[in-house]
């Protein structure tokens, strides 16, 4: 009797794991034509798998819900099973379902027209989605839901606010699947968290619900649990694809099979725990939805790191990056800023300066299958993975879901040879707009184009301005068109600007209300507490700068403008790459800056101090601090005691847009001096003509009358060099780090109160 009440006690414990019904049907035959569906699933170690399913519905299907079938003994090279025959319904009479398949047993299945759905029934390739993956530009706002799923003996790890977060940066997650293709779509499409009542009566907030299944899921292969989150959640809240344009299955830890994979075409994909929060893995699966293909190079299908499409990343707000050219060409977003010829030459440019490309393109199509684009690793393409800032080439055949294959990876002077036309990279420049000269195939020579001259259509500061109490002065291409203005704020949130796209006249904003062009204005009193120093940056990565307040404390404040404005705080924190470290570049002739010193497309913490010393923390290196007494890799130093007379102030840009940074001094008489890399670091001296709003460049009185085509002094004017006599020799191992900050010291907000 004992061995009896055990035996039955372990087949229910069994029972608990596989669906009861499921059991019973075990090796019966298919009575009903079933919808032919395909999944595409990833692993943690980069290989994929590949499953045809099989959607069951009717007396096919446990209690009349529709349930997933995987197929197997399936004869090779059926002529019609292709991406093309998703959602179409297949029957075979000897076709038996055997727990999680379904058997053709070597038999051919057919194709069955004219079948419908019974009304109101539930699938995962509804006529809708059906009908909208079809091919068109995929454009629009979508409503997705996220599932948090509680079994028997697991549980869904995150929160239902912390999954909110991390698809749809509801609370302060800075990328996840919403911001991702609002930023790589240029808002074309854009997925927004479901909020509302269901059929059923369900509120449901800030997309995510919970749902509840009566089964152990520890061990058990995410397909075999995915029916009964899907069965449960119908139950809970009516039909799933009449009410959500995609939803998200965010299953318990401990399930095997994979870390996520999606339904082509369809709307449903299925996570591995806390694969569901990362946004690689979201934008990947998400893609399978939208019929985008992997992404493969040499023999790995996943291995093209230049774009969402390939490997999946275990990171909670990154890599930032989009979708490469074939994968940009399929979705339409930018069929305004492609073409398709075998005879070009021009300008590529990142998707991220789509609004300011001009006449520059973004994807060129080789016939029949080679596709050309600028991987810029800036902006909201700033964490790709491989290929930065390089010219790529891509394989991609065909014109609907088809795996792509990245073919070279080209620098300047590189070439590659697509089929029988040649492609060559001219140049290229990550200064102002970054972009990427190349010919493809034999275009006609066009007349050559002078070549732009250092200091003519920057505009000046002139005499005294930007020198009352509370201003900093910077250089900023405030209206982006590759040229760094003049921009003064102040404390009282007033902003002035000289923006050489508009002649230099000057363009005035009072109270907090103006700033660079779509940037965020700094508010009244804003970045006004002891130890803090105010930059422009862009920090969001969105190609505008953004007000930066940092401080000697490690303290950090944006306001970014892909976000609203919305102000963020950390400590430490930067802008998306290396933070400013406690009492970092605080000690006496230190001044902090915020540029791109290691030519990444990042702005990273930089200090510079009037010994002629450089500390520099390189995104591009893990945050490693560096220091030279030269400049940053590339460019020019500051010398000893330059730039540290009274009323001057020192500052970083590309003023002559060869993508490295050169000093900048200027003061409040007027006066400009840089020193150039292009010009192998010889001081240019700058001072404000009459009835002119250029800068009159001309070299020190140490240097040559003459300097190619730069506008001269015409004699009469005092050349005046910036190097002050009475500089504080320092340590050679000075490091800077000031030792007379107050650890105990309250944490000050920006706001400070009672500024003048």
């Amino acid at each position: 009797m004992i061995s009896l009440i055990l035996t039955l006690l372990a087949a229910v414990s069994a029972l608990q794991n596989k669906d009861i019904q499921e059991i019973a049907a075990s090796g019966v035959k298919l009575q009903k034509p079933c919808m032919l569906l395909e999944t595409m699933s990833e692993f943690e170690d980069h290989h994929h798998e590949h499953d045809w399913k099989c959607e069951l519905h009717g007396p096919d299907a446990p209690g009349g819900m529709m349930t997933h079938k995987v197929i197997k003994n399936l004869p090779a090279n059926i002529s019609w099973l292709n991406e093309n025959s998703i959602g179409k319904w297949i029957f075979h009479p000897d076709a038996e379902i055997e727990g999680g398949f379904l058997n053709f047993r070597g038999k051919e299945p057919q194709l069955v027209e004219g079948v419908k759905l019974e009304e109101g029934a539930h699938t995962l390739m509804h006529p809708v989605h059906l009908a909208f993956h079809t091919g068109a530009t995929i454009t629009g706002v979508k409503t997705v839901l996220a599932i948090r799923v509680t079994a028997r003996d697991s549980v869904t790890t995150a929160s239902a606010a912390q999954i909110s977060d991390d698809v749809f940066g509801n609370g302060r997650d800075p990328f996840n699947l919403a911001s991702g293709f609002s930023t790589c779509s240029y808002n074309k499409l854009r997925f927004v968290p479901y909020n509302g009542r269901t059929s059923t009566g369900v509120t449901i907030a800030n997309g995510v619900t919970d749902v509840t299944i009566s089964i152990n899921v520890r061990g058990a292969t995410m397909g075999s649990v995915e029916d009964d989150v899907l069965r449960a959640a119908a139950s809970r809240l009516g039909n799933l694809a009449a009410q959500f344009n995609y939803v998200m299955l965010c299953l318990p830890a401990g399930v095997t099979g994979g870390i996520a994979y999606a339904y082509v075409g369809g709307y449903v994909s299925v996570y591995n725990d806390n694969w569901c929060r990362y946004p690689s893995a979201q934008m990947h699966e998400i893609g399978h939805n939208l019929r985008l293909a992997h992404s493969g190079e040499g023999s790995g299908q996943y291995a093209d790191q230049t774009g969402m499409m390939g490997f999946s990343y275990s990171q909670d707000d990154g890599p930032v990056m989009c979708f490469n050219g074939p994968k940009l060409w399929q979705l339409g977003w930018y069929s305004d800023a492609t073409l398709t010829t075998s005879n070009w030459r021009g300008k590529l440019v990142s998707l991220c300066n789509y609004a300011q490309r001009g006449s520059s393109l973004i994807v060129v199509k080789i016939n029949p299958e080679y596709y050309v684009s600028f991987n810029r690793a800036a902006g909201c393409t700033s964490g790709t993975v491989e290929a930065r800032n390089q010219v790529v080439v891509h394989r991609y055949q065909g014109t609907g879901y088809a795996q792509s294959y990245l073919l070279a990876k080209l620098s300047a002077g590189g070439t590659y040879m697509a089929g029988s036309t040649p492609i060559k990279v001219n140049s290229i420049s990550l200064s102002g707009v970054a972009f990427a000269d190349v010919t493809i195939g034999n275009p006609p020579t066009p007349a050559p184009t002078p070549a732009p001259t250092p200091g003519r259509n920057r505009c000046t500061r002139p005499r005294n301005w930007c020198s009352h109490g509370g201003s900093i002065f910077s250089y900023v291409d405030c209206d982006q068109d590759g040229v760094i203005d003049p921009v003064c704020t102040d404390i009282s949130g007033n902003f002035w600007v000289r923006e050489s796209s508009r002649n230099c006249v000057q363009r005035y904003g009072g109270g907090g209300t103006s700033g660079c062009r779509a940037a965020c204005s700094r508010p009244t009193r804003w970045c006004s507490h002891s130890g803090s120093i105010y930059s422009l940056a862009d920090c969001d990565g969105d190609g505008t700068a953004d007000p930066v307040c940092t401080d000697t404390s490690g303290n950090f404040w944006t306001r970014e403008s892909s976000r609203g404005c919305a102000q963020r705080y950390g400590r430490p924190a930067a802008c998306r790459n290396c933070a400013r470290p406690y009492r970092w570049c605080s000690h006496p002739g230190s001044i902090f800056i915020l540029g791109d010193c290691d030519g990444d497309g990042r702005d990273d913490p930089i200090c510079s101090d009037t010994y002629g010393r450089l500390w520099h923390l390189q995104s591009s290196r893990s945050c490693q601090q560096s220091y030279s007494t030269g400049g940053c890799p590339g460019g020019c130093n500051r010398p000893r005691g330059w730039c540290s007379h009274a009323g001057s102030i020192y500052v970083l840009g590309d003023v002559d847009r060869d993508g490295k940074l050169d000093p900048i001094c200027t003061d409040t008489q007027g006066r400009f001096w840089t020193r150039l890399s292009g010009s192998n670091c010889q001081q240019q001296y700058g001072v404000l003509l009459e009835n002119s709003s250029v800068y009159n460049l001309t070299r020190s009185s140490r240097m040559n009358s003459r300097m190619g085509n730069l506008l001269l002094d015409s004699g009469n004017t005092t050349i005046v060099d910036p190097l002050a006599g009475d500089i504080k020799i320092l340590d050679d191992d000075y490091n800077p780090l000031a030792s007379d900050i107050d650890d105990t010291a309250p944490l000050p907000d920006p706001l400070v109160d009672g500024s003048e």
